[in-house]
């Protein structure tokens, strides 16, 4: 309400995993301003069901994007206003990252498995002391 986005954003709790896709198939763009993820999954899914993604330069998202100009500062609340107006008017971007995703999306690369496999163990160490 104070920033007057409320016509704009859908606020859906929790949703069933079918309703989930069709929501990532109808985004015009799927916003993923992580600070620490693991592994990415939900900007996978994006990705795989053709959203433009942009996300954090953060931990392993940048990784998973795959694409420097869908990346942005996660800290920084202008770089992320200023991501998302370029991709809503740049029709041209919009449509290359959301055909760059589902691509990107089909074949993760041995590297992101790597890093969430080091991510996993370095948890239940760390877990485990």
């Amino acid at each position: 309400e104070k920033l007057k986005i409320n016509p704009y954003v859908l606020m859906t709790g929790m949703i069933d995993d079918e309703s989930l896709k069709l929501l990532y198939q109808s985004s015009v763009l799927f916003v993923f301003p992580s600070i620490n993820e693991g592994f990415g999954l939900p900007a996978l899914e994006a990705m795989a069901c053709g959203a433009a993604v942009i996300g954090s330069n953060a931990s392993s998202i940048p990784e998973i994007i795959g694409w420097e100009a869908a990346l942005f500062d996660p800290l920084d609340e202008n770089a992320i206003a200023a991501k998302i107006e370029q991709v809503l008017t740049d029709d041209r971007l919009r449509w290359t990252l959301g055909l760059g995703a589902t691509a990107g999306a089909m074949l993760p690369d041995f590297r992101i498995c790597l890093r969430s496999s080091m991510y996993c163990m370095q948890s239940r160490r760390s877990w485990m002391s």
